[in-house]
């Protein structure tokens, strides 16, 4: 895993992705008490910025832990750090070093990263209604944007990080296919599968709302056994590294399972030769004998993702 300080310095290179996760409650104590710290938990980024310039959030996260232990998922991946807590003073720390410090107090962490502060407040919290309260209209489910950018059919990978109840290491990931139709009136569905599930039974089914942004919003739907509601899952081709991608990162839990996971997908058709050049690892595992050869027969998407990890 790379070291928290080098990423802290891609953050402060590249700030239009910068966005955070965080949560709660302190390292100290040691003492008998069995009771559950109220600062332990999910903590998600509402806001990033750098001076007066409001960049947005992405879905980044953290999870505070026990014992100071946490997690934070940062520019796509997890990074495992410590966590202390003095007063409302709060500290990360990785290898002895603090890499970043702020403020923890009733559910809302605000902390600076290399410069870009950032914003998380505790999911379940009041302190997670006040924002969602104040947050200005977007598109949201009213739709009224465009939905061409995302119609058409999808692929790309999906990973697991951090799985409790499911049969998958941390980082799992897996090949992956979409669809997206155009509905008409800002709204359009989108059916994702992969390898393991098949498009006539498959991962997910979203309904999306598009906003005059483009961004678009998941109003309905699932995800394996988890209900889709609204403000759930947003994304925007603007929100990803590379042009012609969708990038989009959240916290499955469906009272039994739970994971955090990223989706990298590209239209069908889409040669990835920026990415074979800059990162050759983050290509989908079937991407030259099982992709490239459908480009070259001219066929789209099939139903099933049948690969040979032989």
């Amino acid at each position: 895993m790379k070291k928290f300080f080098a990423i802290l310095a891609a953050l402060a290179l590249v700030v239009a992705l910068a966005a955070c996760g965080g949560g709660g409650g302190g390292a100290g104590g040691g003492g008998a008490a069995p009771e559950k710290d109220p600062n332990v938990g999910m903590y998600n980024c509402v806001s990033v910025s750098m001076g007066d310039m409001e960049l947005g959030a992405s879905g980044e996260w953290i999870e505070l832990k026990d014992n100071g232990q946490m997690t934070i998922f940062l520019m796509d991946d997890p990074y495992d750090l410590e966590w202390s807590l003095d007063g409302t003073t709060f500290t990360m720390i990785e290898d002895g070093t603090e890499v970043g410090s702020g403020t923890l107090s009733d559910g809302t962490l605000s902390v600076d990263l290399a410069g870009v502060d950032c914003i998380f407040v505790l999911e379940g919290s009041p302190a997670e209604a006040e924002w969602a309260a104040a947050a200005p209209a977007t598109g949201g489910a009213s739709g009224g944007g465009d939905a061409a950018v995302y119609e058409g059919q999808w692929y790309g990978w999906w990973a697991i990080f951090n799985p409790v109840g499911i049969n998958a290491e941390d980082g799992d990931w897996y090949d992956v296919c979409a669809e997206v139709t155009d509905l008409g009136d800002g709204s359009a569905e989108m059916v994702i599968w992969d390898e393991n599930l098949p498009k006539d039974d498959p991962l997910a089914e979203f309904t999306l709302s598009i906003d005059e942004d483009g961004r678009a919003y998941v109003v309905d739907g699932y995800f394996l056994d988890m209900q889709m509601v609204e403000g759930m899952l947003d994304f925007s081709p603007d929100d990803a590294t590379y042009s012609d991608m969708l990038y989009f990162t959240g916290h499955y839990d469906d009272g039994e399972t739970t994971f955090d996971y990223s989706f990298v997908i590209r239209p069908w058709g889409t040669i990835w030769d920026d990415i074979e050049v800059d990162s050759p690892d983050d290509l989908p595992y079937g991407y030259y004998d099982w992709y490239m050869p459908l480009l070259d027969a001219g066929q789209g998407a099939p139903g099933t993702i049948e690969l040979n990890y032989g």
